[in-house]
């Protein structure tokens, strides 16, 4: 890990909310029922057990088995992960590098346990379609080589496409068939061969999908990286990774854009109002809606702006309650007894929620002291 990149107070205050929001909604992550929900009505429903009986019955579904309260959903791991990948590589965003920690932790033998969602599972199987794909176009690009030659030359070349990019393949992948082939042909396929694949990158290897996981990683990148990139540009190239779907991209500029302005002094209304032209007009029209009628129930409310993990629900739901809240501790709760997948929309709630009731203190002590974070992030705090 590169150490050199210390995180404001502020940085620290944004992230520490949004871990404490998403691993408190954990226990009753995704119950939908009214009723269940309704019982919970005047009690703290923050940092509960998830408990397989809890669901028993009732609308909603279990996901989260094999966790304990203060556990990171799956959400929090792909913020960790993201995190901890800027902060390895200078602040700055390398998508090759994240692919591959992203699978490395993810996929089969990672250290990942717990649910796998759509875009997770779909990003993971493009991922591996395209190895199974950039084999194949290696070995035909390979085939004036004699075929034990082509073989090797192949086996050799493809790690350091997973790794490099432009004029920063040509020297490992020249080195490294010097090492067995130093003919100046075989070296001369290999780096060609390098060059024409590389052009053809899968950088948008994600789902076709539009739900709230393509915000997993928008904040360290806000808050963190320094390449000196367009944010916009930055922000599309990120979640195109998990996500690569016109109306997340849009959503998560948007949330890129408010916590941008919001964290460099602007109010927090006139944030959203300053980045609401990011919006499809259907989110745009829901978001604006989340202003009115702020004295209704809050259930009458999130069944009214959707409780789904897709955006064009999760979204709006976020920034209402956020609107309707009067501290952080109240922004959590009302997140989780307002049903379903309270644990998404901690993305945003806990951002924002922290950044606007908290101040310098940040969140309770009490609350933070239970979330459990991977050694690597938690020493950050």
């Amino acid at each position: 890990m590169n150490k050199s990149q210390d995180l404001s107070q502020k940085a620290r205050i944004i992230l520490q909310g949004m871990f404490v929001a998403d691993a408190a909604a954990l226990g009753l992550h995704w119950l939908y029922d009214k009723k269940k929900l309704k019982d919970l009505e005047g009690v703290s429903v923050a940092f509960q057990d998830p408990n397989e009986k809890t669901y028993e019955g009732v609308f909603g579904y279990f996901a989260h088995g094999k966790k304990k309260s203060g556990d990171l959903s799956h959400y929090g791991s792909t913020l960790q992960l993201m995190l901890f990948h800027l902060l390895k590589h200078g602040s700055t965003f390398d998508i090759k590098a994240y692919q591959k920690e992203y699978r490395d932790y993810f996929g089969p033998g990672g250290d990942y346990v717990g649910f796998v969602d759509n875009p997770t599972r779909i990003t993971l199987e493009n991922l591996a379609q395209y190895d199974y794909k950039l084999t194949e176009q290696a070995r035909e690009l390979s085939r004036s080589l004699p075929d034990d030659v082509a073989k090797v030359v192949v086996q050799k070349v493809l790690p350091y496409l997973k790794k490099f990019s432009g004029e920063d393949l040509i020297i490992p992948v020249k080195n490294a068939i010097e090492i067995t082939y130093p003919d100046p042909e075989v070296i001369r396929v290999a780096l060609k061969m390098a060059e024409s694949l590389d052009k053809n990158y899968l950088a948008k290897s994600g789902a076709d999908d539009q739900q709230i996981p393509a915000l997993s990683g928008v904040v360290p990148v806000v808050l963190m990286e320094r390449s000196g990139e367009d944010l916009d540009s930055l922000i599309e190239k990120v979640v195109r990774v998990t996500n690569n779907n016109d109306v997340a991209v849009m959503c998560a500029q948007f949330f890129a854009q408010v916590l941008k302005s919001y964290i460099e002094g602007t109010e927090f209304e006139a944030s959203i109002e300053g980045a609401k032209h990011y919006l499809p007009d259907e989110v745009r029209k829901k978001i604006e809606r989340t202003s009115e009628n702020i004295d209704a129930p809050l259930f009458e409310s999130a069944l009214y702006f959707g409780r789904t993990c897709y955006l064009p629900e999760s979204l709006p739901l976020s920034i209402y309650i956020l609107r309707t809240s009067h501290s952080f501790e109240e922004a959590v709760e009302r997140n989780i007894k307002a049903g379903g997948d309270s644990c998404g929309r901690s993305l945003v709630v806990g951002a924002l929620g922290a950044l606007k009731f908290t101040g310098d203190q940040g969140c309770p002590n009490d609350w933070w002291m239970k979330v459990k974070l991977d050694q690597e992030v938690a020493q950050l705090f």
